[in-house]
């Protein structure tokens, strides 16, 4: 009896264990570099992520605003990938943005309730102080408002460290589904645009298929942003 104990908890870790590659595998790939070419041809980035199945994403308005161009970088493969905006509002500072051509790289839930002092950890691409460039990061820390107004807007408070490119990506609680999304903050004081906010402004677009332009989807992406995946 004791070693069929052994082996079913054996056997359990060993599944635990690879959920967790999976599931690390997929956050790690639903969370992309967003890159907004300028009409002068300068490039800024953020963060963004995906949230369904088809190649749509959120971010938010001020990471892809005033662009000519925009570019979807995934760090885990170097792959580059051409999006466009799909809807975006200044007064929310949120983007939905479409993808052009991207594997089936997962995507992130949305989890409405959260609570005082849970668990929150960010996921996105802060600038490397040493490099310059993008590196992926999480900070973990906890929620510690909720229903914070600023100009007109409730938001979630965490006390996370994030950073200039951080914006858009994805705050997670621990059940890796996404409270908010990050729109400013400084050192420990993060300000997260709530799920609910985030799904209901994309509740009006039709995103149960995917979008096919073979133009835009073998448009030439600038051959310097492979720079940027390191």
């Amino acid at each position: 009896m004791l070693i069929v104990v052994i082996f079913v908890l054996f056997c359990s870790n060993i599944y635990a264990s690879e959920r967790n590659i999976q599931l690390e595998n997929n956050l790690n790939n639903s969370v992309f570099l967003v890159f907004n070419e300028s009409k002068e041809g300068k490039f800024t980035w953020g963060t963004g992520f995906f949230i369904n199945e088809n190649n749509y994403a959120v971010t938010n308005y001020h990471v892809v605003k005033d662009n000519s161009k925009l570019y979807i970088g995934i760090m885990r493969d170097k792959n580059l990938y051409n999006a466009k905006i799909v809807k975006a509002d200044e007064s929310l500072d949120l983007a939905l943005i479409y993808v052009y051509g991207a594997k089936n790289y997962g995507y992130i839930d949305f989890e409405n309730e959260c609570i005082i002092n849970e668990l929150a950890y960010t996921l996105g691409f802060p600038q490397d102080i040493n490099t310059n460039r993008p590196k992926y990061t999480s900070s973990t820390g906890n929620i510690i408002e909720k229903n914070k107004e600023y100009k007109d807007n409730y938001y979630i408070r965490i006390n996370n460290n994030v950073r200039k490119g951080n914006s858009g990506g994805p705050a997670l609680n621990i059940n890796n589904n996404c409270v908010g999304i990050v729109t400013m903050g400084k050192e420990n004081d993060t300000y997260l645009i709530p799920a609910s906010v985030v799904q209901n402004f994309v509740s009006d677009v039709n995103m149960s298929s995917k979008i096919y332009n073979l133009f835009i989807e073998n448009s030439k992406i600038p051959y310097n942003l492979k720079y940027y995946l390191v």
